[in-house]
């Protein structure tokens, strides 16, 4: 008869110990593929980080680009004029206006550099503790990670908006050149 039941419980002991390794097995697979769909979307999301920071960094090179050149060729076109003691009036007080707002369009421009490094730091970084909680290893807090997810898109958006600022100066210092020569 102990040996029925020590039978009985040996098959129960084996068929428990199948039942756990097949759910152990199942969360273990739907784990990897978790892990896998993650590390998927977070490739996608640093591909397009890449292709966003690589084209805020070309409009950063043309904002300052444009507003420097306008700077040189303003201040060479005043040169040759005063130079040549042509018979051109220059109105100085135009060209000094425009210097302003051609240098506050570089102001922005280096803002927009600025706030776009900090886009992509903070974009990197909110990446990289959103992948140590999925390895399941905390180096960041909740609120760090909010942080650094609130700091990414905010920054990114200031720094389209440098790049329109710098733009908008750019558009507002040309027109301050039509002042720049006077007709008698």
């Amino acid at each position: 008869m102990t040996t029925g039941i020590n039978d009985r419980l040996a098959q129960w002991r084996k068929e428990m110990l199948e039942k756990i390794d097949k759910e152990v097995e199942a969360r273990f697979v739907e784990r990897q593929m978790e892990i896998e769909r993650q590390e998927k979307q977070f490739d996608k999301l640093e591909r397009a980080q890449k292709s966003t920071s690589e084209l805020i960094s070309v409009a950063v090179k043309s904002t300052l680009l444009i507003n420097g050149g306008a700077a040189v060729a303003m201040l060479g076109f005043i040169s040759s004029i005063a130079n040549q003691n042509s018979p051109l009036k220059l109105d100085f007080e135009a060209a000094v206006h425009s210097l302003s707002w051609f240098g506050m369009g570089a102001l922005f421009g280096g803002m927009c550099a600025a706030s776009a490094y900090l886009a992509s730091h903070s974009r990197e970084v909110f990446l990289s503790s959103n992948l140590d909680t999925l390895y399941e290893v905390d180096s960041y807090s909740a609120r760090a990670r909010w942080w650094w997810g609130f700091l990414a898109p905010t920054s990114s958006s200031f720094a389209v908006l440098c790049a329109i600022g710098s733009l908008f100066d750019f558009g507002i210092g040309v027109f301050n050149l039509s002042d720049l020569v006077l007709n008698d």
